[in-house]
Protein backbone atom coordinates (compact mmCIF):
# COMPACT_ATOMS: atom_id res chain seq x y z
CA UNK A 1 0.00 0.00 0.00
CA UNK A 2 0.61 3.50 0.11
CA UNK A 3 2.25 5.48 2.93
CA UNK A 4 2.76 8.93 4.46
CA UNK A 5 4.92 9.99 7.06
CA UNK A 6 3.87 12.01 9.95
CA UNK A 7 6.35 11.78 12.79
CA UNK A 8 6.64 8.64 13.99
CA UNK A 9 3.60 7.14 12.90
CA UNK A 10 3.00 6.36 8.91
CA UNK A 11 -0.46 6.00 7.38
CA UNK A 12 -0.62 3.04 5.12
CA UNK A 13 -3.60 2.83 2.76
CA UNK A 14 -5.01 -0.39 0.94
CA UNK A 15 -2.73 -3.12 -0.02
CA UNK A 16 -3.25 -7.18 -0.34
CA UNK A 17 -4.38 -8.81 2.81
CA UNK A 18 -3.85 -12.61 1.16
CA UNK A 19 -4.46 -14.33 -1.94
CA UNK A 20 -6.02 -11.97 -4.30
CA UNK A 21 -8.22 -10.26 -1.48
CA UNK A 22 -7.66 -6.35 -1.52
CA UNK A 23 -8.07 -3.84 0.74
CA UNK A 24 -9.68 -0.13 1.84
CA UNK A 25 -8.11 0.55 4.81
CA UNK A 26 -6.47 3.28 6.22
CA UNK A 27 -3.88 2.34 9.15
CA UNK A 28 -1.59 3.79 11.96
CA UNK A 29 2.14 1.81 12.10
CA UNK A 30 4.26 3.31 14.42
CA UNK A 31 7.61 2.80 13.63
CA UNK A 32 8.81 2.72 16.70
CA UNK A 33 6.96 -0.53 17.81
CA UNK A 34 7.17 -1.51 14.17
CA UNK A 35 3.30 -2.50 14.51
CA UNK A 36 -0.32 -1.57 13.15
CA UNK A 37 -1.40 0.34 16.15
CA UNK A 38 -5.02 1.56 14.87
CA UNK A 39 -7.43 1.36 11.66
CA UNK A 40 -8.91 4.77 10.86
CA UNK A 41 -12.72 4.41 11.18
CA UNK A 42 -13.15 6.99 7.92
CA UNK A 43 -16.72 7.73 6.30
CA UNK A 44 -15.39 7.52 2.64
CA UNK A 45 -12.18 5.83 0.90
CA UNK A 46 -10.66 5.13 -2.35
CA UNK A 47 -11.64 1.31 -3.78
CA UNK A 48 -9.44 -1.27 -2.72
CA UNK A 49 -6.39 -1.50 -4.84
CA UNK A 50 -2.77 -2.46 -4.23
CA UNK A 51 0.95 -1.16 -6.56
CA UNK A 52 -0.90 2.16 -6.46
CA UNK A 53 0.93 5.49 -5.33
CA UNK A 54 0.94 7.80 -2.55
CA UNK A 55 2.98 10.45 -1.14
CA UNK A 56 3.09 13.09 1.59
CA UNK A 57 2.38 16.89 1.13
CA UNK A 58 2.06 18.40 5.00
CA UNK A 59 -1.10 17.17 6.30
CA UNK A 60 -2.34 15.56 3.45
CA UNK A 61 -1.61 11.90 2.21
CA UNK A 62 -2.57 11.67 -1.96
CA UNK A 63 -3.20 8.43 -3.12
CA UNK A 64 -3.07 7.23 -7.24
CA UNK A 65 -3.79 4.93 -9.67
CA UNK A 66 -3.00 0.94 -8.45
CA UNK A 67 -4.28 -2.40 -9.47
CA UNK A 68 -7.46 -3.49 -8.75
CA UNK A 69 -7.98 -7.12 -10.15
CA UNK A 70 -10.96 -9.34 -9.75
CA UNK A 71 -10.62 -11.93 -6.88
CA UNK A 72 -11.44 -14.97 -8.91
CA UNK A 73 -8.19 -16.97 -10.39
CA UNK A 74 -9.73 -16.85 -14.06
CA UNK A 75 -9.99 -13.13 -13.80
CA UNK A 76 -6.26 -12.38 -12.54
CA UNK A 77 -4.53 -10.44 -13.73
CA UNK A 78 -7.66 -7.98 -15.24
CA UNK A 79 -7.63 -4.88 -16.68
CA UNK A 80 -8.99 -2.60 -13.49
CA UNK A 81 -6.07 -0.84 -13.96
CA UNK A 82 -6.76 2.73 -11.92
CA UNK A 83 -6.14 6.47 -12.84
CA UNK A 84 -7.82 8.22 -9.81
CA UNK A 85 -6.34 10.73 -7.42
CA UNK A 86 -7.15 10.61 -4.02
CA UNK A 87 -6.66 12.87 -0.92
CA UNK A 88 -6.84 12.51 2.84
CA UNK A 89 -6.32 15.41 5.38
CA UNK A 90 -5.40 14.70 8.77
CA UNK A 91 -8.13 15.60 11.40
CA UNK A 92 -10.35 16.30 8.22
CA UNK A 93 -13.67 14.34 7.56
CA UNK A 94 -12.26 11.36 4.76
CA UNK A 95 -10.85 10.73 1.85
CA UNK A 96 -11.97 12.68 -1.04
CA UNK A 97 -11.64 12.35 -4.58
CA UNK A 98 -9.63 14.81 -6.13
CA UNK A 99 -11.20 16.20 -9.02
CA UNK A 100 -8.66 16.36 -12.18
CA UNK A 101 -9.13 16.41 -15.97
CA UNK A 102 -6.43 15.12 -18.51
CA UNK A 103 -4.76 12.23 -16.44
CA UNK A 104 -2.59 10.15 -17.38
CA UNK A 105 -3.18 6.34 -18.97
CA UNK A 106 -4.20 3.99 -15.91
CA UNK A 107 -1.40 2.81 -14.49
CA UNK A 108 0.19 0.45 -11.01
CA UNK A 109 3.69 0.49 -9.56
CA UNK A 110 4.21 4.40 -10.46
CA UNK A 111 6.13 6.78 -8.13
CA UNK A 112 4.88 9.75 -6.66
CA UNK A 113 6.50 12.49 -5.05
CA UNK A 114 5.14 16.18 -4.18
CA UNK A 115 7.29 18.80 -6.37
CA UNK A 116 8.83 22.00 -4.45
CA UNK A 117 6.39 23.50 -1.83
CA UNK A 118 3.81 21.11 -2.79
CA UNK A 119 1.57 22.41 -5.05
CA UNK A 120 2.36 19.92 -7.54
CA UNK A 121 2.81 15.94 -7.57
CA UNK A 122 5.03 14.49 -10.28
CA UNK A 123 4.39 11.55 -11.39
CA UNK A 124 6.73 8.72 -13.26
CA UNK A 125 6.54 5.65 -14.81
CA UNK A 126 4.76 2.44 -13.58
CA UNK A 127 3.17 -0.35 -15.98
CA UNK A 128 -0.26 -0.09 -17.92
CA UNK A 129 -2.17 -2.97 -18.58
CA UNK A 130 -1.82 -4.97 -22.65
CA UNK A 131 -4.91 -5.33 -23.86
CA UNK A 132 -4.37 -8.10 -25.65
CA UNK A 133 -1.18 -10.61 -24.14
CA UNK A 134 -0.23 -13.59 -26.31
CA UNK A 135 0.12 -15.18 -22.85
CA UNK A 136 -0.91 -14.34 -19.44
CA UNK A 137 2.37 -13.69 -18.13
CA UNK A 138 3.35 -11.05 -16.10
CA UNK A 139 5.71 -9.65 -18.57
CA UNK A 140 3.25 -10.42 -21.04
CA UNK A 141 0.18 -8.61 -19.73
CA UNK A 142 1.70 -5.48 -18.61
CA UNK A 143 3.58 -2.95 -20.41
CA UNK A 144 6.22 -0.39 -18.80
CA UNK A 145 6.00 3.32 -18.96
CA UNK A 146 8.79 5.74 -18.83
CA UNK A 147 6.52 8.62 -18.82
CA UNK A 148 6.20 12.28 -16.94
CA UNK A 149 3.21 13.59 -15.40
CA UNK A 150 2.85 16.18 -13.02
CA UNK A 151 -0.30 17.05 -10.87
CA UNK A 152 -1.19 20.92 -10.48
CA UNK A 153 -3.14 20.79 -6.99
CA UNK A 154 -4.48 24.48 -7.57
CA UNK A 155 -6.12 23.72 -11.06
CA UNK A 156 -6.51 19.90 -10.99
CA UNK A 157 -5.01 19.37 -14.26
CA UNK A 158 -2.55 16.82 -15.10
CA UNK A 159 0.12 17.74 -17.56
CA UNK A 160 3.09 15.44 -19.74
CA UNK A 161 6.46 16.62 -19.88
CA UNK A 162 9.24 14.50 -22.20
CA UNK A 163 11.97 13.01 -20.73
CA UNK A 164 15.41 11.11 -22.02
CA UNK A 165 16.15 8.74 -19.55
CA UNK A 166 15.29 6.46 -17.83
CA UNK A 167 14.11 4.37 -19.78
CA UNK A 168 10.41 1.99 -19.61
CA UNK A 169 10.44 0.58 -15.68
CA UNK A 170 8.44 1.18 -13.00
CA UNK A 171 8.66 0.70 -9.10
CA UNK A 172 11.13 3.50 -9.23
CA UNK A 173 12.31 4.72 -5.74
CA UNK A 174 12.36 8.76 -6.36
CA UNK A 175 12.74 12.21 -4.53
CA UNK A 176 11.72 15.67 -6.39
CA UNK A 177 12.54 18.88 -5.79
CA UNK A 178 11.65 22.55 -6.19
CA UNK A 179 15.23 23.16 -6.99
CA UNK A 180 16.78 25.60 -10.04
CA UNK A 181 14.54 24.98 -13.06
CA UNK A 182 12.49 21.53 -11.26
CA UNK A 183 14.32 18.41 -10.96
CA UNK A 184 13.59 14.84 -9.99
CA UNK A 185 15.64 12.18 -8.80
CA UNK A 186 15.12 8.30 -9.73
CA UNK A 187 16.61 5.29 -8.89
CA UNK A 188 16.51 1.69 -9.76
CA UNK A 189 13.16 0.14 -10.80
CA UNK A 190 11.68 -3.06 -12.43
CA UNK A 191 11.07 -3.98 -15.76
CA UNK A 192 8.35 -6.60 -17.34
CA UNK A 193 10.08 -8.66 -19.98
CA UNK A 194 7.78 -10.44 -22.14
CA UNK A 195 7.17 -14.26 -21.44
CA UNK A 196 8.75 -13.65 -17.98
CA UNK A 197 6.33 -14.04 -14.81
CA UNK A 198 9.09 -12.14 -12.23
CA UNK A 199 10.10 -8.35 -13.31
CA UNK A 200 13.74 -8.11 -13.79
CA UNK A 201 15.43 -5.21 -11.47
CA UNK A 202 18.01 -2.52 -12.56
CA UNK A 203 20.13 -0.05 -11.40
CA UNK A 204 21.25 3.11 -11.98
CA UNK A 205 20.32 6.87 -10.92
CA UNK A 206 18.61 9.99 -13.07
CA UNK A 207 18.08 13.57 -12.35
CA UNK A 208 15.38 14.28 -14.54
CA UNK A 209 13.99 17.74 -15.56
CA UNK A 210 10.34 18.43 -14.89
CA UNK A 211 10.31 21.55 -15.64
CA UNK A 212 6.48 22.55 -17.22
CA UNK A 213 6.41 25.56 -19.43
CA UNK A 214 4.24 28.50 -17.59
CA UNK A 215 1.60 28.86 -20.03
CA UNK A 216 0.72 25.46 -20.06
CA UNK A 217 0.58 25.02 -16.33
CA UNK A 218 -1.89 28.07 -16.07
CA UNK A 219 -4.20 26.09 -18.04
CA UNK A 220 -7.88 25.69 -15.50
CA UNK A 221 -9.95 22.65 -15.74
Amino acid sequence: GGDGSGGGVWLIFGGKVGGHLLSDATLRFDTKQQDIISRLQLPASPPPRFCHSACAVGDRLFVYGGWAPEPSRENFPSSAFLSDTWMLRLGGEGWTRVRTAADPEPRCQASLWPLGGGGRLVLFGGASHNQQPDRLSYGDVVNDLDTVHILNLQTGVWLSTATAEPSLRGGVLAMASGGPGGAMLLGGGMHSDAGSEQPTFRSGMWAVDVRVPAQRENRKK
